[in-house]
């Protein structure tokens, strides 16, 4: 296994690994479906995708999305079902944290929802901590986390 960033040959893998997670517990909201049409978009800005490559197939993403230029936000962890557990998530939100740091972020918020449960240990197990529940911008969201980088 392998860690890439985005090339845009894989942008159908982000969008069926993340579109699977989100229609099992949830629906799509205007901004997933903003966020699948226009990815090349969020890379020109600053925004980072990596993938988890198993035989030359994503089997594993996550996005790190730039707010403005001190805030990022960790989004769209997924992986195939038979792969999970393993340690590719943490590999990535790894990647994802060193792209931020290297950017020059003062924090990484996410924004998730409690019926989530393994994601959110994972990030707390990372560093992320619960904050006041602001600002979201999806309906599904019930919890927001924060890492501060500075």
């Amino acid at each position: 296994m392998r860690i890439e960033k985005y090339k845009k040959q894989y942008a159908p893998y982000f969008i069926s690994l993340n579109k699977e997670w989100i229609l099992k517990y949830f629906t799509l909201e205007k901004h997933d479906i903003e966020l699948f049409d226009n990815i090349d978009k969020y890379i020109e800005n600053g925004s980072e995708i990596f993938f988890a490559i198993e035989d030359n197939i994503p089997i594993s993403t996550c996005m790190i999305m730039k707010i403005n230029d001190t805030e990022f936000e960790l989004c769209k962890l997924a992986t195939l079902e038979n792969f999970r557990k393993q340690g590719i998530a943490t590999l990535l939100i790894d990647k994802c944290i060193d792209y931020a740091k290297k950017q020059n972020a003062e924090k990484i918020i996410i924004e998730s929802n409690t019926i989530l449960q393994s994601a959110i240990k994972l990030y707390k197990k990372i560093g992320f901590c619960e904050v006041e529940n602001a600002n979201k911008n999806f309906d599904r969201v019930n919890i927001i986390l924060e890492l501060n980088l500075k």
